[in-house]
């Protein structure tokens, strides 16, 4: 099974983009059904500043623990 962790700025899409993110798996019909691991919340100017965007990504990385995909929706 595939990982993925989500970065996203709102609160709704904490909630929004797990339930979107496995709709398209379903619609893809993909033999692999993603683990979808409960997303970071981070404004867009907060990750946009200096070194933020690094440290935010490691974060991910570091949930996945080795293998999967990040997901980022920012506005």
């Amino acid at each position: 099974m595939s990982k993925i962790v989500c970065i996203v700025e709102g609160d709704g899409e904490v909630e929004a983009v797990p339930v979107l993110l496995r709709r398209i798996a379903r619609e893809l019909a993909t033999p692999l059904y993603p683990e979808i691991l409960r997303p970071n919340l981070v404004s867009a100017t907060r990750f946009l500043k200096e070194n933020e965007m690094e440290r935010t990504l490691q974060l991910a990385a570091l949930k996945l623990g080795g293998s999967g995909a990040i997901f980022i929706r920012l506005r």
